[in-house]
């Protein structure tokens, strides 16, 4: 992993919406996978405590017009749009349904859906 890609994950963690769209102009793959097995656009979903500031749905729309994959499965099957709605980020959820249908039947590696 570059370190371009190391610091996309890192501005998707914080939320920091100017880095992340100063870094997607540069040539770098925007689905790299890091260390925790995921792409920048999980970590952008993850909410944390510390961090209610965080401009989530500003992240993703740059990750996404960037090329990030919403659908696409990564670290036990989990998409971006299964992290969305395991993290209750309900605008991130809304605004995945205006880009395809995503696939409501999946089922992760562990067995689970999103339904469940």
């Amino acid at each position: 992993m570059t370190t371009k890609q190391q610091e996309l994950i890192e501005y998707a963690t914080e939320g920091n919406v100017a880095k992340l769209e100063e870094l997607v102009q540069t040539d770098l793959e925007i689905d790299a996978v890091g260390s925790s097995g995921f792409p920048a656009l999980h970590h952008a979903l993850r909410a944390f405590p510390h961090n209610l500031k965080k401009d989530t749905l500003g992240c993703v729309k740059v990750l996404v017009k960037a090329g990030a994959k919403p659908f696409a499965g990564y670290l036990g099957g989990e998409s971006p749009f299964a992290t969305a709605c395991i993290e209750g980020q309900l605008a991130a959820v809304e605004f995945f349904f205006t880009l395809g249908k995503p696939d409501l039947d999946l089922r992760l590696e562990a067995g689970t859906s999103l339904l469940d």
